[in-house]
């Protein structure tokens, strides 16, 4: 007997997934969602949602939210912090399991057909693509992967696996001073490990606690992560505590990856992770509607779905990448380059703007250019 045809398959319930699958669902499309997991699962995330993630939102998800966010502070081994705040705009720290089960049943009442517990084992491409599972195989004319680091999907277009860096991460009580200190901010700290950086995010009755490094660093990540801790004076034996993931950040090497003819990739599966801040909670949810509005036309004749998608991802990114060749020095070198945040209010202010979803990197990137004489100066200047 012949399998049911779907207009579109979306293989992972998480923002990117849910997103495609809603904005599909409501244009009308035959729509089936496959979730690994019975939601709400555990989602190893700090849970931050950036006011660019929070511009999207047009529902309420007030019952995942954990707290409010107006700004941030960065801290270096050397010189003080930098804290910039403001009350124009808001982030929010949200539970992610509850969060993404919000996202999940906003497309299921839009009319996606959705299906837990039900994980993809094989995924076979053609005009009509089938998808194996456990359970079952489905036939659809498009397909989008947003399953994540790991992505399933990925593999069957031949994406390589490698990952850009790694995280650990646990909660703490809010009863440590570093943490009391700033209570209601997200807190990033550079120069604490020998590349990327640590992290303290709020969240109700205490704090996401982790550190992100590059894959060279990722076999000694639990001794960095004490060592973290210990530069913290939180205790050390959270180290034994925590949960380690992927960080599939955007790179030169990922900029072509966002599928082939009508599979398309989008969210982590796509590596849409912003390098600076590991922020990719706005870029999945964005690459999930543009995925669904690639696929809309595809299937009204004009273009296949992938090309449009790749040209409606370019300047995404293209900011990302300048967001990774930021990173790079902040990461490698993060006393001068903080210090050039200290030294140049124009940068500092732009900063500010990109956290809140106001500018972008390459503005950042051409200041940084024109400040290096005089930010080299008073990084000399300041070891003599």
């Amino acid at each position: 007997m012949m399998t049911e045809l779907y207009d579109t398959i979306v293989v992972g319930m998480g923002p990117s997934g849910s997103t495609a699958c809603y904005h599909l669902a409501r244009a009308g499309l035959k729509v089936l969602g496959l979730e690994k997991r019975v939601m709400p699962r555990p989602k190893l995330c700090a849970g931050a949602l950036s006011p660019r993630a929070v511009a999207m939102l047009d529902f309420d998800i007030g019952e995942a939210v954990e707290c409010e966010v107006h700004g941030a502070v960065i801290y270096s081994r050397t010189g003080h912090p930098i804290e910039m705040s403001t009350q124009e705009t808001r982030g929010l720290v949200v539970d992610r399991p509850r969060f993404d089960h919000l996202l999940l049943k906003r497309a299921a009442a839009a009319g996606a057909q959705v299906q837990e517990g039900e994980a993809v084992v094989k995924v076979t491409p053609g005009q009509i693509i089938e998808v194996q599972t456990g359970r079952a195989t489905y036939r659809a004319r498009h397909l989008i992967g947003a399953d994540g680091a790991n992505s399933v999907v990925a593999r069957a277009l031949a994406y390589p696996r490698g990952h850009v860096g790694y995280a650990l991460e646990c909660v703490i009580p809010d009863r440590h001073e570093i943490i009391r200190r700033h209570p209601e901010l997200p807190v990033f700290f550079y120069g604490y490990l020998p590349s990327g950086y640590g992290w303290i995010f709020p969240r109700q009755g205490g704090v996401s606690v982790g550190i992100g490094v590059f894959a060279g660093h990722a076999r000694a990540i639990r001794a960095l992560f004490r060592d973290f801790l210990d530069a913290l004076s939180l205790p050390a034996e959270y180290a034994q505590r925590c949960r380690g993931f992927p960080l599939p950040a955007c790179t030169i090497g990922t900029l072509r990856r966002y599928g082939r003819e009508n599979i398309l990739v989008a969210g982590d599966a796509a590596c849409l992770i912003d390098p600076m801040t590991g922020e990719g909670i706005s870029y999945a949810m964005q690459s999930g509607e543009l995925a669904a509005r690639s696929i809309l036309g595809s299937l009204l004749g004009h273009e296949p779905a992938s090309r449009a998608y790749g040209r409606a991802l370019r300047s995404i990114r293209h900011d990302l990448l300048f967001a990774y060749l930021i990173a790079l020095p902040l990461n490698l070198f993060p006393g001068m380059s903080l210090l050039s945040l200290r030294e140049n209010q124009v940068i500092s202010d732009t900063l500010k703007e990109i956290i809140m979803g106001q500018a972008r990197y390459r503005e950042l990137f051409m200041l940084g250019f024109k400040v290096v004489p005089t930010t080299l100066w008073a990084y000399c200047k300041g070891r003599r």
